[in-house]
């Protein structure tokens, strides 16, 4: 099966020329960036396309530089601030279960939420199955949080429990899509990572947990770091290409 999210990289930086459509698309060859993909690309010499099949160009596709609006470099910017948010509340959740500190717990597991909602809410991807998917991870948390005060006992713990495990996996998806635009060895991981802390989180295993989101933590960090130094239009690549 194909992969909607693969990336590529060819040498040398392209000429730009202008489009009606207000993009600046490359003659030549593309750039390397950061892609971990070579396979499934190819240019027509003299044209700004490419042959390969729509479903393997990447997002940050390095042929294209589209004209970002104020909307775009909003939305770029929260979705990236995401993996800055997520990373630290990972990583304090991960610290505080290592003490027991029952305050810091809450308060890293609230802003662990707030990544989740930021990057699912401003996500860029050509597939909309796949970016309907992310969002309704985030929303079926947040629908158990809001559940678990209106259960007694142990039926609210695990409503709790529950929404903050899928906001840990809308997370861990989130870092997983990045994966295929940076070389950071085990981010494909995150999810399982992410998805296995907020299980053993709910049975209690809290050394367990610590130790899942810790690591999920660190790679949600390292493909903040990416993101942060990455061009902006690199999360929006061509907007021909977005399903509807």
């Amino acid at each position: 099966m194909r992969n909607p999210l693969r990336t590529h990289t060819m040498p040398s930086a392209p000429k730009t020329t202008a489009t009606p459509s207000g993009d600046i698309r490359a003659r030549g060859r593309y750039p390397a960036f950061t892609p971990n993909r070579t396979r499934g690309i190819r240019l027509v010499p003299g044209s700004s396309r490419s042959t390969a099949d729509p479903e393997r160009l990447p997002m940050a596709d390095p042929h294209l530089t589209p004209i970002l609006d104020g909307h775009d470099r909003l939305t770029v910017a929260l979705y990236r601030s995401a993996f800055v948010v997520g990373a630290g509340a990972t990583i304090t959740l991960a610290w505080a279960l290592w003490t027991r500190d029952e305050l810091t717990i809450a308060f890293a597991a609230y802003w662990v939420s707030a990544a989740a909602a930021l990057g699912s809410a401003n996500l860029h991807l050509y597939v909309k199955r796949l970016r309907w998917l992310v969002p309704a991870l985030a929303w079926l948390g947040f629908l158990a949080l809001l559940a678990a005060p209106l259960l007694k006992a142990r039926p609210a713990e695990w409503a709790t429990s529950a929404g903050l495990g899928l906001h840990l996996v809308a997370l861990g998806a989130l870092v997983f899509k990045e994966s295929f635009c940076f070389r950071i060895p085990g981010a494909s991981t995150a999810p399982v990572l992410l998805g296995a802390g907020g299980v053993a989180l709910a049975f209690e295993f809290k050394l367990v947990a610590a130790a899942l989101l810790g690591l999920g933590g660190a790679l949600t960090l390292a493909v903040a770091v990416g993101k942060v130094l990455q061009p902006l239009s690199h999360d929006i690549g061509d907007r021909s290409r977005y399903e509807v």
